[in-house]
């Protein structure tokens, strides 16, 4: 409240666990367009915080970001349905290519208890977990 001068709430939380060997996968996409799409935010006026409750690294699926990618602002994105289920609403490859060649992709790291802040049109994704 103190950094926006407003009222703010949180929209929704999650535990993102990956198991040993074979976590989840989840594709390029930005939180933002789910959020419209699905929930009917109306404005991109969201962020992320996301909490390291285990050590995060380079084995074990950690988040990938695309630096700046958030300053393009809401991109087209197609829905993706796993099991007949809307799963997350992802970005086509030559889009993520171009965004890639500007910005690059980076990989946080850290210790329990680390924690990052990131815009809700940051597009995002992460790979599995093939770590023991």
């Amino acid at each position: 409240m103190q950094l926006f001068g407003e009222d703010v709430y949180m929209h929704q939380f999650k535990i993102n666990g990956k198991l040993a060997f074979d976590g989840d996968v989840w594709q390029w996409h930005q939180d933002y367009g789910t959020w419209k799409n699905d929930d009917l935010m109306p404005e991109a006026r969201a962020m992320n915080v996301a909490i390291f409750l285990d050590e995060v690294n380079e084995f074990n699926g950690p988040l990938m970001l695309i630096p700046g990618s958030h300053r393009r602002g809401v991109l087209d994105a197609r829905a993706r349905y796993v099991d007949d289920q809307l799963s997350l609403w992802t970005i086509d490859h030559d889009t993520i290519a171009k965004l890639v060649e500007r910005g690059g992709i980076v990989a946080p790291k850290g210790a329990p208890g680390s924690m990052i802040l990131f815009h809700s049109c940051l597009v995002h994704a992460s790979t599995s977990n093939l770590s023991p």
